[in-house]
């Protein structure tokens, strides 16, 4: 697991609040840290005193959220004993239960969504380990659920790119959230509609039966 950079401290974690907030929306050249600092009420000499440089803080904010996506992929995956890994049926609701739970926190905090796409989009140099620290690892495990499925044979993937078939989840919710729907009225509909997400969530599940060769398609929502 990648070092722990964050130091116990509530100011500490509201400069890693603030920070989200300002990378996810003007990414890391547009974030002032002054700026940030107005924002949290200290002087920038104080935030300085938490973190070392805005190169530390950006790490920061992804290591924050690398290790709260890492605690709810690894509350599900725990799940995975013998019998689920051996119960087609099983698996398959767990397969859904990560689906949506992953899905959920998006849709809660889309900052996670806007931070991301800012960084694919600008790929700062000083810092190009972050993917390889807090990204990687989370598609790692998931990949290797996936593959002791596969070995059991409770999932036949109709695509041998494991590795993509995990990647491509955070392509479509990615997307969706990002963005939405574009209607036939040139309008986008809401990603946060409950209408909405009970009908991407379908088509996830969809989407993901084919890919991995369940028997039995999802119910409906």
């Amino acid at each position: 697991m990648p070092e722990n950079l964050t130091p116990p401290s509530s100011t500490a974690e509201q400069i890693l609040e603030v920070a989200t907030t300002y990378f996810a929306r003007y990414g890391y050249h547009g974030t002032s840290i002054r700026a940030l600092a107005q924002e949290i009420g200290i002087s920038v000499a104080t935030l300085y005193y938490h973190v070392q440089s805005k190169d530390e803080l950006y790490r920061r904010v992804f290591q924050r959220q690398f290790l709260e996506e890492e605690r709810l992929i690894r509350q599900i995956i725990d799940q995975a004993d013998e019998h689920v890994i051996h119960d087609a049926k099983a698996f398959q609701e767990l397969v859904f239960r990560l689906i949506d739970a992953l899905l959920d926190r998006s849709l809660n905090n889309p900052d996670i969504v806007r931070l991301w796409t800012r960084r694919w989009l600008e790929k700062p140099e000083k810092t190009e380990e972050i993917e390889f620290s807090y990204s990687a690892p989370l598609y790692q495990q998931v990949e290797d659920l996936l593959a002791r499925a596969a070995a059991a044979g409770v999932i036949k993937p109709r695509f041998p790119n494991l590795s993509m078939i995990v990647h491509s989840f955070t392509w479509l919710h990615y997307g969706y959230i990002g963005f939405g729907q574009l209607t036939y009225q040139a309008r986008f509909e809401k990603p946060s509609d409950p209408h909405q997400v009970a009908q991407f969530r379908q088509f996830v599940r969809l989407i993901y039966c084919e890919l991995l060769g369940f028997q039995s398609g999802p119910s409906e929502t």
